[in-house]
């Protein structure tokens, strides 16, 4: 006859064990929220730092659509390519001259003789803000049009660095005369 066990449960062992792969679980489970946490804090960074440049740009652009009298004469051509400048000039549609130019990482932008203003973040470091200007003549019949180029780096953090190049057409609303 055998004799049974009227204590029935788990022995230390399975116990043990039993402990050990619940820590083992809720060890990787915490290590996989904490970089979730992390990735979504660096993604809200980046966010951050987009939006600003996407805010600078479309600034520039649309006030050079709206403006007249593109002329890229008082620029050099910097770090950009052949025909292209490093800034730009016209007049607002208020008949203000306005300056669009790269100052060592910073997009700036100057009205008039006022102060120079950046129109970019300090988190965002910009080495190429180049122009091509074309259609400027009085008497040639095209409508006036700027290419704009782009591009540098966004830094959040120091290990947090994006490299960013981008380009837009430019079309003068008003024909030139």
């Amino acid at each position: 006859m055998k004799r049974q066990n009227k204590n029935g449960g788990f022995t230390l062992i399975e116990m043990i064990m039993s402990v050990a792969v619940f820590t083992v679980v809720a060890l990787i489970a915490a290590g996989a929220l904490l970089a979730i946490a992390d990735a979504n804090r660096k993604a809200q960074a980046f966010k951050s730092v987009v939006n600003n440049l996407n805010f600078a740009l479309e600034s520039v652009a649309r006030n050079l659509r709206t403006g007249s009298g593109y002329s890229s004469s008082d620029f050099s051509r910097g770090d950009c390519s052949l025909g292209y400048t490093d800034g730009i000039s016209f007049i607002s549609q208020d008949g203000e001259r306005i300056e669009y130019y790269i100052n060592e990482t910073q997009i700036i932008r100057k009205v008039a003789n006022g102060n120079p203003i950046g129109v970019t973040a300090p988190e965002v470091q910009v080495d190429r803000f180049c122009f091509f200007i074309a259609g400027t003549g009085a008497n040639d019949d095209e409508q006036p049009r700027a290419l704009m180029l782009v591009g540098g780096f966004m830094q959040e953090k120091p290990k947090l660095k994006s490299r960013f190049d981008i380009q837009t057409f430019i079309t003068q609303r008003l024909l030139d005369s």
